[in-house]
């Protein structure tokens, strides 16, 4: 299992611990930075901040994806108390499935976000057959205070959740294009914990 993470918060215990996991014979996480932060000496790669974390797992699948292992796209404001927590994401059996901490949050978040998600290779395959992952180039790092709705973006640009959502939608698409693709709307581990905008 490869893992991508977008790097903005630059929480230091979640870099500290992927590179335990690096250094104790796991996967080597590859930090899309959207800003200058330090991710401990993690493999990493200046971009544009562009799209937020969907413009950052866009160009991870584009441009670093092996073309043949599972992934895990992270946010940075993550904490993860025990690193058998990626042996267990490494196991799961769907295609597509994202990961919250527990059922509270994934029912307040509507079962789906950005923060941390699992894919497998045959979901990624047909995804680039597909065109790859959307994101809206016109948004530089605009976020509502709020809900997505209470503010109107600038123009050119998208709500904050415009990526998600362009993700939800393009996931049955990717499904019908291979039906042999298996989808768990969510998984839930209580060794993850998931920031909001850099807060818990």
């Amino acid at each position: 299992m490869q893992i991508c993470v977008c790097g903005w918060w630059y929480f230091p215990s979640y870099y500290e611990t992927l590179v335990k996991l690096r250094d104790s014979g796991g996967p080597a996480a590859v930090v899309i930075q959207h800003r200058p932060g330090d991710t401990k000496g993690l493999i990493s790669i200046d971009r544009e901040n562009t799209g937020l974390e969907w413009g950052a797992y866009s160009y991870y699948l584009d441009n670093v994806w092996d073309g043949k292992s599972d992934a895990l796209f992270t946010q940075d404001d993550v904490e993860v108390k025990d690193l058998k927590f990626f042996g267990w994401a490494a196991t799961i059996t769907e295609d597509i499935c994202f990961i919250f901490s527990n059922d509270g949050e994934a029912r307040y978040n509507g079962t789906a976000h950005g923060r941390m998600f699992f894919a497998t290779s045959r979901f990624l395959t047909t995804a680039v057959k597909l065109g790859g992952f959307w994101y809206d180039k016109g948004n530089t790092g605009f976020i509502a205070k709020g809900n997505y709705r209470t503010e109107k973006p600038p123009e050119g640009c998208s709500h904050h959740n415009a990526g998600i959502h362009a993700f939800t939608n393009f996931v049955p698409k990717i499904r019908k294009d291979n039906p042999k693709i298996r989808k768990r709307t969510y998984l839930c581990d209580s060794r993850v914990k998931l920031g909001r905008r850099g807060k818990f």
